[in-house]
């Protein structure tokens, strides 16, 4: 959705928010590139040209979900039926090594469906994390309850 942030935010007066990469700029203000990573369904997709003028040049590591993931199948094929202990061993795994990769300071979930996940990731890591979620609650304070913070 950030491809339609400029055009759907000039139809309102009122606050419009696509996507959690509105944030990616806030965060480039205080870490470098490779210090922030974004965390995404599809890493290709998020490289495609559509994406450019989000991304602004961003260069750190952009980490897609495995294509042999259980949560990849899940939302690819819209299942029905999530192995919630499957797709938590798997995100583990795929942020253990991650963070083995890239030690990074900010990690910026850009799919609306990795939220659930932050806790994994705060056993793997201490900085700041940033999903769509932080996002809506900087634009207006107290609308999402700090336990999903």
């Amino acid at each position: 959705m950030i491809y339609f942030q400029e055009a759907f935010s000039k139809l309102t007066d009122k606050t419009f928010i696509s996507s959690s990469l509105i944030a990616l700029p806030e965060l480039r203000s205080r870490f470098r590139d490779t210090d922030i990573m974004i965390i995404t369904f599809d890493a290709h997709v998020l490289g495609a040209p559509a994406y450019r003028s989000a991304l602004a040049g961003f260069d750190g590591p952009v980490i897609g979900l495995d294509k042999g993931m259980h949560l990849h199948e899940v939302i690819s094929r819209d299942l029905q039926r999530l192995d919630v202990q499957r797709a938590e061993l798997e995100m583990d795994q795929l942020i253990t090594a991650a963070l083995q990769r890239f030690p990074v300071k900010a990690i910026l979930l850009e799919c609306t469906n990795l939220p659930p996940y932050k806790h994994i990731l705060r056993r793997h890591f201490a900085g700041e994390i940033v999903d769509c979620l932080t996002v809506l609650e900087a634009a207006s304070p107290g609308l999402v309850k700090d336990c999903y913070l």
